[in-house]
């Protein structure tokens, strides 16, 4: 299933999303047309995390087209910690940015695809280590967005945590997700 959607790379400054035709595979140098899609549940919370003991980017959806996207690290554990670099995108804006934690810096653009179609783009960068970290942000009610991560570097989606379906996903098919939220 593909959405409509702008493609984002991580080669390339957040401003020149908008001439991007497509994600960007750092592993091997390809371009992805066929960006991966789920549904993310309207309302579910995902329980049970514990702040330094495992690594993960965590999403969340509330009715009314409230986000919040967040991350932890295993540092309790690996005494290491994660360096997180996230752009979310949305086809309608994004609005009402907030962050959570003391580290996380966050740019917010208004951009145009190559068609000259506006979108958002959110982007945050945390070094994350015992702690929770992320941004809450509105867009419109029932748009979906993208989910774009770099953990350390690295492309990752296997740290990608939503629900939905009624099930916990416990990582993505790619470093790079469309979310569809199952209600507005």
């Amino acid at each position: 299933m593909s959405s409509p959607l702008p493609q984002a790379s991580w080669l390339i400054p957040l401003v020149a999303l908008a001439a991007c035709s497509g994600a960007r595979d750092t592993a091997t140098g390809t371009t992805q047309q066929e960006v991966p899609a789920a549904v993310i549940d309207t309302d579910a919370t995902l329980a049970d995390i514990e702040p330094g003991r495992g690594v993960g980017l965590f999403v969340e959806y509330a009715s009314g087209g409230h986000w919040r996207v967040y991350v932890t690290c295993d540092t309790l554990e690996s005494e290491l910690g994660c360096q997180w670099d996230v752009i979310v995108s949305s086809s309608s804006a994004i609005t009402a940015v907030q962050t959570e934690g003391e580290g996380p810096e966050v740019w917010l653009e208004p951009l145009r695809d190559s068609a000259g179609k506006p979108y958002s783009a959110l982007r945050f960068v945390s070094e994350t280590t015992a702690a929770l970290e992320g941004v809450r942000f509105a867009t419109e009610a029932g748009t979906p967005i993208r989910v774009d991560v770099l953990l350390d570097g690295v492309a990752e989606g296997r740290y990608t945590y939503w629900v939905g379906g009624g099930a916990v996903h416990t990582g993505a098919p790619s470093s790079v997700i469309d979310l569809l939220p199952t209600a507005p």
